[in-house]
């Protein structure tokens, strides 16, 4: 899946899908994946104005993004492969922090939690 803050998209490839124009059941991946996604919204809500293409962590200090990272779920071993994944396709430091990020969201908060920040970040 993706999201494109200056297209106002969200996409959640699933993973049973055959045609392009065909929704099938969603599975947990699909799902997980929303949450993912969905977490990237929030986070271009938070820093700037939704569809301005500037994402940032939804944390204020680095301190309570490293607890709620490392208590997400995750091992250590996983966050590193998951950084790792991303930095040998060139990312960035910012691109990281909101990648990890919306893993450990994703894995760790219900969606209603992020519905409700959805709406909280960007209005209704």
């Amino acid at each position: 899946g993706f999201y494109v803050s200056s297209y106002n998209v969200l996409v959640v490839c699933q993973d049973n899908r055959v045609n392009s124009d065909e929704e099938v059941q969603w599975t947990a991946n699909d799902l997980d994946t929303l949450r993912h996604e969905a977490h990237h919204v929030v986070q271009d809500c938070k820093v700037g104005v939704q569809g301005d293409d500037r994402l940032g962590s939804v944390f204020n200090n680095d301190e309570d993004w490293k607890e709620f990272i490392l208590n997400s779920g995750y091992t250590r071993e996983q966050l590193n492969a998951i950084a790792e994944s991303y930095a040998s396709r060139g990312a960035d430091e910012n691109t990281l922090i909101i990648e990890l990020e919306a893993f450990a969201v994703a894995n760790s908060v219900n969606a209603s939690t992020i519905a409700d920040a959805v709406r909280h970040y960007c209005g209704s």
